[in-house]
């Protein structure tokens, strides 16, 4: 499944801050506070969540499969700095055996790999 994303219409002189795992409450709260300052980008692995609409409009969602490469160099193009709060908390990657500790750094290790490719400034 390929990166969905909805875009809004965002002054562009903030710098672009993408919040990859941004669906669960503590992603959730860090976008919101951080839209003052920054273009947030919100990236989920949850895909009803990118299309329930933003009641403020601050926040552009985009959805992202963390384990593709590919989805996570798409939907980190454009930012200039990320960080990173995903973790997949139950296996759902269709490996029924894996530990949850290894599905999170496949992740990780994507979210990396997509943010050095993009030159990104900053990574948390």
């Amino acid at each position: 499944m390929g990166a969905v994303t909805t875009h809004l219409e965002l002054p562009e002189h903030r710098p672009c801050l993408a919040v990859v795992g941004a669906g669960g409450s503590i992603g959730e709260q860090l976008c919101r506070r951080l839209s003052s300052r920054y273009r947030v980008v919100a990236i989920t692995g949850l895909g009803t969540r990118v299309h329930a609409a933003d009641p403020d409009g601050d926040i552009e969602w985009r959805f992202c499969d963390f384990f593709s490469l590919t989805d996570m160099e798409q939907v980190l193009s454009g930012a200039s700095s990320a960080i990173f709060l995903a973790h997949s908390g139950l296996p759902n990657a269709k490996l029924e055996q894996a530990y949850c500790s290894d599905m999170d750094l496949l992740m990780a290790e994507n979210f990396a790999r997509a943010a050095e490719s993009l030159a990104l400034e900053h990574i948390v």
